[in-house]
């Protein structure tokens, strides 16, 4: 019997040294901004950049310019990692990636440590491409910082001298307890649950004889007086009565939060 013969057809080619490379896709043609684009987006008070699908700067605005210290000119048909070598792979390099894969805007905060600066990238996808918007927010950063540090500080005084705080959004009947009150109060802080705090009657801290008292000083301050202490009494669990000093700072019309 014959051996069999193989398929020549269906036999896997043969690599050799000499054997050609596949051919590279070749990148489309790099288009700038018309004038009038151009003239549009002039106009933004942000700093703005346009890149197209292979992260070649299209146009970068005078807002741009100024806040990175760069002149247009030399940036236009640049690759921006070129560019930029520091920021490939970065959080800018995952964002305008993701964009250009998904077609969803993306929005991120980067602090720049050289120059000690908190940005708010918007990245969008548009034109085949990206558009950024960049909003520094660094005196923002700055307040909120301290504002974390002034409380963190403020928890260890309190805890050190045995203090407890609490919070009250008066128009939304919102409180807060400090760890600390919540302590004194004889519940648990990984527990409890703040939102029942002025609406479950068991968390009322105060006596109901002083309640009423507590909730005039809250509604009806007495003219230019920003600071009111009173000293209710404190209703611990399983009815035990403590005698406490209050004192209320009641703030007007002040809203803060982080973005």
């Amino acid at each position: 019997m014959s051996e069999p013969q193989s398929d020549a057809s269906s036999a896997a080619p043969e690599l050799t040294d000499t054997t050609p490379a596949p051919a590279r896709a070749e990148h489309p043609p790099f288009r700038p901004l018309s004038p009038e684009q151009v003239a549009l987006f002039a106009l933004s008070p942000n700093p703005k950049l346009i890149l197209d699908r292979q992260f070649r700067v299209r146009y970068v605005n005078p807002a741009a310019a100024h806040y990175g210290s760069v002149d247009p000119a030399t940036l236009v048909g640049v690759h921006i990692w070129d560019a930029y070598p520091a920021l490939r792979d970065s959080i800018f390099h995952r964002a305008y990636q993701a964009v250009l894969d998904t077609g969803a805007p993306a929005r991120f905060e980067r602090h720049d440590v050289d120059n000690d600066r908190w940005q708010l990238v918007y990245a969008y996808p548009a034109d085949d491409g990206v558009v950024a918007v960049l909003e520094d927010v660094t005196e923002h950063r700055r307040a909120f910082n301290q504002l974390r540090r002034n409380q963190e500080m403020l928890l260890m005084a309190q805890e050190a001298a045995s203090i407890g705080s609490f919070e009250l959004d008066a128009n939304a009947n919102r409180w807060h307890w400090s760890d600390k009150l919540v302590r004194l109060m004889g519940h648990d802080p990984a527990t409890l649950d703040q939102s029942r705090i002025g609406v479950d009657p068991t968390l009322r801290f105060t006596h109901p004889a002083d309640t009423e008292r507590l909730q005039d000083a809250l509604r009806t301050p007495a003219p230019n007086a920003h600071l009111r202490r009173l000293r209710p009494r404190l209703v611990r669990p399983a009815a035990a009565i403590r005698h406490i000093a209050i004192t209320l700072l009641l703030v007007e019309g002040v809203h803060y939060a982080p973005r």
